[in-house]
């Protein structure tokens, strides 16, 4: 409902989506600062009689929605003044992708007895991979081009059944190097 004010944004790009039934749907990317007010004014234009809509809903929710090249925002999202015949919708779920994966990691260093005194666990490490003595090359299972991302997490995704330990993204190059 319009006019309409929101508060407690955090500063940054925003993009607001105005829609009414029977108009076309319009969206703007504004930009917030921090204790201040950011006015976002639109016209919507009425759809005329002989266009229909189209609305993408995923589950779930959350995928950027195009038709015919154009996007419409994230879903649940509706195209309207679509003049009627066919269009090409297309899902992107890369936002659903991003929002599934778990980033884990360890933080901690230590202090070890070797060869009589206390090393650091790091200057161990450097010291394995510089006598050879460890491959690192082995620990990378899989390998993809930015191109297969989709690819590389549903690969992450069943680590098990696909043998990953570590993917990794090659940026130059257009061959996966592992299956």
């Amino acid at each position: 409902m319009t006019p309409a004010t929101f508060s407690n944004l955090y500063s940054g790009s925003h993009t607001v989506y105005v829609s009414k039934s029977g108009y076309s749907s319009v969206s703007r990317t504004v930009t917030v600062s921090a204790g201040s007010t950011t006015q976002v004014s639109v016209t919507l234009s009425q759809i005329a009689q002989d266009t229909g809509s189209i609305y993408m809903v995923t589950t779930p929710q959350g995928a950027n929605a195009y038709v015919d090249g154009t996007y419409y925002g994230i879903t649940p999202a509706l195209a309207t003044g679509l003049t009627a015949g066919n269009h090409e919708v297309k899902l992107d779920l890369t936002p659903l992708w991003l929002k599934l994966q778990t980033i884990k990691g360890v933080f901690a260093t230590a202090y070890v007895p070797m060869d009589g005194k206390l090393t650091h666990v790091f200057d161990l490490a450097i010291d394995l991979v510089r006598k050879k003595r460890v491959d690192l090359k082995e620990m990378i299972t899989h390998t993809f081009t930015l191109e297969q991302f989709p690819r590389m997490i549903e690969t992450n995704l069943a680590k098990s059944r696909n043998g990953a330990v570590k993917t990794m993204v090659k940026f130059t190059g257009n061959q996966e190097v592992n299956q």
